[in-house]
This record gives C-alpha cells, structure tokens and sequence, in this order.
C-alpha cells in the first residue's frame, strides 16, 4: 500500500518526556498516559525522522506503543544539526493501539518530528489535534482536524475543506484533566452537521475514547471538524486532543496544519502538522523547513484566513529546498474566508526540505489563518527503508 506522511510536532521535551506522535506538539509530560493517540487505521510505521534547527545535548527520540518502547529510534547527537532518519527499523500497528514519542533527554535545542505510515489495506492516514484546549464547563468547541488549534466558539473557523475522498473512521480523543459532574460529547462535523461518529465521556472520566462502531464517508469539497461539548463543572478540562482516520482506495490524502499567524516579519512556517506554535513560524527559514520523507506530488494549497489585518495584498508560496515552488495563492488587504489554488502542483522526492512563504508582509500587521490544507498523491507502494540512522545534508 502507499506510504504517507504522518506529521508530528515541535517542541524542547524533558527528559522521559511523552509527546503526540502526529499531527501536533504537546502531551503528557512525564506521563505516558497523557500523550497518548489511539491508531485509527492498522499499518506499519516507518522512517522516523528528526529534523534539529537549533543544537542541543545528545538526544534519543523513540517511538512508544502501548507503553513500552518500538523499534524506530533516532539519536541527535550534541550540539548536531540536520535531519536524522531511522531508515532501517519498522513498526506494525492494530487499530486501537496506543501511540506516542518520547526523549531521553533534556532537548535544550529546537526539533520536529514525522514519521511514514503505509496502511494495512488500501491508503489511510490518521489526523490529530491536541486542541490546546483548556475547556470551559458547559461550552461548545470546534477544533480543526489537524495541529493546534485550541478550539473556537465559531465553527467556519475551524473547518477544513477536503480534496479527497474518503471514509473516517476510530474518531477519539484523550483527556487528561476531568472535573465534570456531566457527561461530554465529541462529535464528528461534516458540512456544519453531525455526522454519526460521536464519543460520550463520563463525568469525571479520564484516558482515550473512541468511537469504534461508526464509520461516515466525506467527498472533496466537504468542510470537516471536531465538535466537542463540555459537561458541567466547577472547573476546566485541560488538554483535550482528538483524532480520526481516513482510508481510500486512492494513493492520496489531505495534510493540514492548524494555521500560525503570520505577518509582523514571521514570513515562513511549516507545511503540516502543528502550524500554530510559535515555534513552527520565523523570519528565518532554514528554521521551519520540514524534512520530505515519502515522495508525493502536492497540489490544491488552501487557507482560512479568519483575521487579517494586513495593509497590503498577500501571498502565499509553496518553498523547496529554498526556492519557490509552483503553488501560490493570493490574499487581499484586510481580506478574510478561504482561498485556493487550483492550477499548480509541486512534485517533491525524499530529502528534499518543504515550507511555505508569506510575500507582502507589510512589516506589522498579521493574518491569522484559522487553518491550512494541501492534498498529497502518492506512489503505489511504500518506501522500503534500507539502514538504520543516517544524516541527511
């Protein structure tokens, strides 16, 4: 089956810290409960790949499944730069598995991770959002399917517009923090609409949740989110992170990023992933270049813009290895809603570094982009890993 991209986080972990495998940063600490994401689609795991922007002390990044220790590892060594890739060890997963990543040591420095994933049958990929959601009693959130978001009153804000077609399945969510005297809800969106996937936490009730019954199917042009309903309490639920699965029979998926704001000179970000850390934006851009692990073809870049106060028109452009790329698309001063390009594509191969670019900064202002989107196609069969660790240069 094809591999995909399962795109993980940033951060500067502890040591023995617990972080979400994919789709975001953020986790548990010290504790691996926290931090854990149920697997949505059954597959295999392969090529972990670290990418170091600022140097730090030696430090081990190894996969945990169902609390104990996998096979994919990466090592950095000290004050090292770079990308480094487990190219040798893989990794099966059964749907429900619990997953996430841990270090060794105190990461003094600046990191992301990702990691391919080739599904059991036919194409799957599994989104997350760690929500950043520090949940009021009693309120309704919306949350994007992917990144940090941290949950919104105004659903259209969080919304992701699919361009392939697919069925989602294992919807779920971890919490962590539970003072509830109520029951809460997630809920699968499609289209501002429940969809039948849907998960029911206890009051006061703690650890992963999954609907594991329903399955709803989506085509392009579907607006997709989570929809999460607190219970009563006296206090917050903290932490919430959801996920689902996609499976197709088509060698193609959509990757999302929960959407930084950029402008005021943060002028590049990462692709996919958690977009919304401060971390995944910079005026510089070898801070932000993401890695490419799985060869795929990229097309229909997209964004909400929810807020903007840029005094000038704006772009956004697609960037490998440090030059443009073909897809673009234009933002009008102050101009808010979705916007997409249509026309162009970026073919990229293994090793080649991928991140997007704001042109027309005005130097001040920003656009807050409630989310960004790209659909990736694939090759027919995955990446076969060949050695254990390398640098990538």
């Amino acid at each position: 089956m094809a591999a995909t991209l399962l795109a993980g986080g940033l951060g500067n972990s502890g040591a023995g810290a617990f972080s979400f495998l994919f789709g975001s940063s953020g986790g548990g600490g010290t504790t691996e409960t926290n931090a854990q994401q149920l697997a949505t689609v059954a597959g295999t795991l392969s090529l972990l790949t670290v990418r170091c922007y600022v140097s730090g002390v030696a430090t081990t990044w190894t996969v945990r499944k169902n609390a104990a220790n996998a096979t994919s590892a990466v090592t950095v060594t000290a004050s090292a730069t770079g990308t480094f890739q487990d190219a040798t060890h893989t990794d099966a997963v059964a749907l429900g598995d619990k997953l996430c990543i841990t270090t060794s040591a105190s990461t003094v420095g600046s990191y992301s991770w990702q990691i391919a994933f080739s599904a059991t049958t036919n194409h799957g990929v599994m989104w997350s959002s760690n929500g950043g959601l520090t949940a009021h009693p009693a309120t309704t959130y919306y949350v994007q399917l992917m990144g940090e978001g941290g949950g919104v009153s105004t659903e259209s804000q969080a919304q992701c517009l699919l361009r392939s077609a697919a069925t989602l399945q294992r919807l779920g969510c971890n919490i962590p923090v539970n003072p509830t005297t109520g029951a809460s809800t997630l809920n699968m969106r499609k289209n501002a609409a429940n969809v039948t996937q849907t998960v029911t936490i206890g009051a006061g009730a703690t650890g992963t949740f999954s609907d594991t019954t329903h399955t709803d199917a989506v085509v392009a042009g579907d607006k997709c989110d989570y929809q999460f309903i607190t219970g009563a309490s006296a206090s917050n639920i903290n932490q919430v992170a959801c996920w689902v699965g996609a499976t197709s029979t088509a060698t193609q998926n959509d990757q999302f990023s929960g959407g930084p704001n950029l402008g005021a000179g943060f002028i590049y970000a990462r692709p996919w992933g958690d977009g919304s850390n401060n971390k995944e934006k910079s005026a510089t851009e070898t801070d932000v270049q993401s890695p490419v692990i799985v060869a795929q073809t990229l097309q229909n870049l997209r964004v909400n813009s929810v807020t903007n106060t840029e005094s000038t028109p704006t772009t956004l452009t697609s960037r490998k290895n440090g030059a443009n790329g073909n897809l673009t698309l234009s933002i009008g001063a102050t101009a808010t809603g979705s916007f997409e390009d249509t026309t162009h594509s970026d073919i990229i191969v293994a090793s080649d570094l991928y991140d997007v670019a704001m042109g027309g900064d005005d130097g001040t202002n920003t656009t807050n982009y409630g989310f960004w989107g790209i659909t990736a196609s694939f090759a027919s069969a995955p990446f076969m890993p060949r050695r254990r660790v390398r640098a990538i240069v």
